[in-house]
Formats: C-alpha cells, sequence, structure tokens
C-alpha cells in the first residue's frame, strides 16, 4: 500500500490478531499488507505491542575466535621472496622431507 492510506476495520482487526498472538512486526506486516514500520505505529497508537524480534548478539571476541577457527593457519617462508617465486614453506621441500627421514 501507499504511504499515507488510512487503514480499514479489517486490517485493525488483523493487527490486533497478530498482537494477541506475539508475532514478530514482519510476521504482522505479511499478514496485514502494511510495511513493518508501519504495523509497529499503529499498534503503538492502539495501545497493543507486537513481539521483539530475537537478535543473537555476539561480543567482539568470539567474533574473532570463530573467524581464527575458520582460516587456517598460514605456511611460513624463509622469505618473502621464496613465496614470490614459488618455493615451498618451510619443512616441505623434498630436502628438508629427506633430512627428517621422511
Amino acid at each position: 500500500m501507499t504511504r499515507g492510506t488510512r487503514w480499514t476495520a479489517d486490517e485493525i482487526s488483523k493487527l490486533k490478531e497478530c498482537c494477541e498472538r506475539d508475532l514478530t512486526p514482519k510476521q504482522a506486516a505479511e499478514i496485514v499488507g502494511r510495511p513493518s514500520t508501519a504495523c509497529l505505529g499503529k499498534a503503538a497508537t492502539l495501545g497493543l505491542s507486537l513481539a521483539k524480534e530475537i537478535r543473537i548478539r555476539r561480543s567482539k571476541r568470539d567474533f574473532e575466535e570463530s573467524v581464527r577457527a575458520e582460516i587456517p593457519p598460514a605456511p611460513r617462508y624463509a622469505s618473502r621472496t621464496a613465496m614470490m617465486f614459488g618455493d615451498p614453506p618451510i619443512g616441505r621441500s623434498a630436502l628438508d622431507q629427506k633430512r627428517a627421514g621422511q
């Protein structure tokens, strides 16, 4: 619907039912056919309330730990030039593996 249209009695009754069933603003908006902000505003003017949407909050530390868990550690090279020219990482060359007895 366009902005500024009046609420019909049918829409108001649907909104009241949504408030009684403790639906979120998004769910109420789908049923009524209006934007969720309009449903929130109308419910407030009627003295009703819709259920709050649950948001999962993670601390910065939890987020950083989850990112670190997903990223494998980078291989260590002898130098930047070794990395640029395609030399194998430390311990993975044929000579290093032969010296280690593998």
